[in-house]
């Protein structure tokens, strides 16, 4: 019995050391998961995001890129924008975004390229052009200015980046065509253009970071092209146009890829039917980028693609900033259930009526006034109607832009570019599920067969351009 005993209390203490060392192991794993969720609160609030391109996150939300991959970028919560090489078109100290627009506008996108793009377009693309140039980062002392368009309006820059990229911007107003060649340049309408910046803007040198090295630019990779609606007529954007732009920019610059901006609603959409071509103009940007990805891209002349240009990508940012005006509306208390079938876009304000910039009421003001109102308090994401508010939106197009970039320039991504396109777009050019882009906006694989300028809309003069 007593034998019995001792062996009771043996195994009794061996079942307490047991369960001691146990709970000793939770305590320990406990306090590991409470520092490890503390550590992943405080850098999620200082990194929302690192792409895929292998970067490296440090204690203080700084992204050190790897430099196997030409292309990394990473969005910091907080917006940080300056506007530092943007001194015409800023929005200032305007009433502020609604709390919930404020929580998926307010970052900031910084990026690390090696490559050499070329921002083409109006003076919304220049917009583009100087903020990714703030996103890259690009060496402040070697920016040149190669030509104004007037005053102190940039019309032609170039800088590069700290990993022997380039980022530069041209101004321009119609899609880029050979029988525009030595027409009057902007800020004259017509889209004319001269061999002679062509050739000056690539005979551009630049010192890379480590001091030693000057390069000469020589040729671009990539070119990002915002189409000057406003500038030109949407009939205007046809199939040929657009391949001619793309020949033409490989001829002329070297490129090997090219990024489409889609066009958002502006002040200048006057009916449901100037909506309506609006809507088919970004389907053929879409088809085309579509087709010629797969190589199918046959239209009328029986053009498949263009030697040398790899292909074609499409920034979906106009529905992305329609989704946006459509969100504005209700929040003033609009019905905007759709797009397509509401009035809210046509309620306009009676402004500088000599130069026809009749901005609706749902895209330019904070508050709802009444239709025909001389002025109202202005938002922060839409300028004028025309121009957009950089130091809102920029986080969410330089985002997407450097995705599309990795796309295209990362090895893992280059692999499915329609896929990843496709990533892309979801990621930074939507809202979410609640507020997704117009519903009847056509597929990107539609086919759609303007080819000419022929059409069955009735057509006015072009009032609101992008100076």
């Amino acid at each position: 019995m007593g034998g019995s005993r001792r062996m009771d209390d043996g195994s009794f203490l061996f079942s307490f050391r047991i369960i001691l060392a146990l709970c000793s192991i939770l305590l320990v794993w406990t306090n590991y998961r409470r520092h490890l969720r503390d550590y992943y609160v405080m850098a999620t609030k200082q990194l929302l995001f690192v792409s895929t391109s292998s970067s490296l996150i440090l204690d203080d939300g700084v992204v050190s890129p790897s430099f196997e991959r030409p292309i990394s970028y990473s969005l910091q919560r907080e917006n940080t924008f300056q506007n530092t090489y943007n001194l015409y078109y800023r929005c200032g100290d305007r009433t502020p975004l609604h709390a919930d627009m404020e929580h998926i506008l307010n970052f900031t996108t910084f990026v690390d390229i090696d490559k050499k793009l070329l921002f083409m377009g109006d003076s919304v693309s220049v917009q583009n052009a100087q903020g990714f140039q703030e996103a890259a980062r690009v060496n402040k002392t070697q920016r040149t200015v190669l030509r104004y368009s007037w005053g102190t309006h940039e019309g032609l820059f170039v800088a590069p980046t700290s990993r022997g990229g380039v980022v530069a911007g041209w101004r321009i107003t119609d899609l880029l065509r050979s029988s525009r060649e030595n027409k009057p340049l902007p800020n004259s309408g017509g889209g004319g253009w001269v061999k002679s910046d062509v050739n000056a803007i690539l005979a551009y040198n630049y010192t890379l970071s480590n001091g030693t090295e000057t390069h000469t630019l020589g040729s671009f990779d990539t070119i990002i092209y915002r189409i000057p609606h406003g500038w030109i007529k949407l009939r205007d954007v046809t199939r040929d146009a657009i391949h001619e732009t793309v020949q033409l920019a490989h001829d002329l610059f070297g490129i090997t890829n090219v990024i489409f901006l889609t066009l958002p609603f502006i002040s200048n959409i006057l009916t449901r039917d100037d909506l309506a071509l609006l809507f088919e103009t970004n389907a053929i940007i879409r088809d085309y980028a579509s087709l010629y990805h797969n190589k199918t891209n046959n239209h009328h002349n029986g053009n498949t693609s263009i030697d040398g240009v790899q292909n074609v990508l499409v920034l979906d940012f106009g529905p992305f900033a329609d989704s946006l005006t459509q969100w504005n509306a209700r929040l003033l208390g609009f019905n905007a259930s759709s797009i397509e079938t509401s009035d809210y876009l046509f309620e306009r304000l009676q402004c500088c009526p000599r130069r026809g910039f009749q901005r609706a009421i749902a895209q330019v003001c904070a508050e709802k006034v009444a239709h025909n109102a001389k002025d109202c308090p202005r938002n922060m994401f839409s300028l004028d109607g025309m121009h957009w508010c950089s130091e809102t939106l920029n986080g969410r197009l330089n985002g997407g832009l450097a995705c599309l970039l990795g796309c295209l320039y990362n090895s893992q991504s280059a692999q499915n570019v329609g896929t990843c396109e496709k990533h892309c777009n979801n990621k930074f050019m939507s809202l979410g599920d609640g507020l997704a882009a117009p519903s009847t906006r056509p597929d990107r694989g539609q086919r759609l067969d303007r080819t000419s300028n022929k059409g069955p809309y009735r057509w006015r003069k072009s009032r609101n351009k992008a100076y």
